[in-house]
């Protein structure tokens, strides 16, 4: 069994679903390395059903805005060619 989250990470994730800021907190507080840290927050998300679906679907919208404006910026750069080759 890992050791439990620091209240404030916890708090940190359940507020704000802030996994990097929690990882911070963990290793301030604990002073244990990045991955060790990483591993306990991934650890305590996994018990928590209603957070880990939570995270996930805040996951899955930034990637989608991020290939939504990836295709905005692809068409803008095939725009200005079209219009600088003339």
């Amino acid at each position: 069994m890992t050791a439990p989250l620091p209240p404030r990470a916890q708090a940190v994730l359940r507020t704000e679903g802030n996994l990097i800021a929690a990882i911070k907190i963990v290793r301030e507080e604990t002073s244990c390395d990045l991955k060790d840290a990483k591993d306990r927050v991934d650890a305590w998300i996994a018990t928590q059903p209603a957070l880990k679906a939570q995270l996930d679907t805040r996951s899955r919208e930034a990637r989608a805005g991020f290939w939504v404006l990836a295709m905005l910026f692809a068409a803008g750069c095939v725009a200005a060619l079209g219009y600088f080759a003339r």
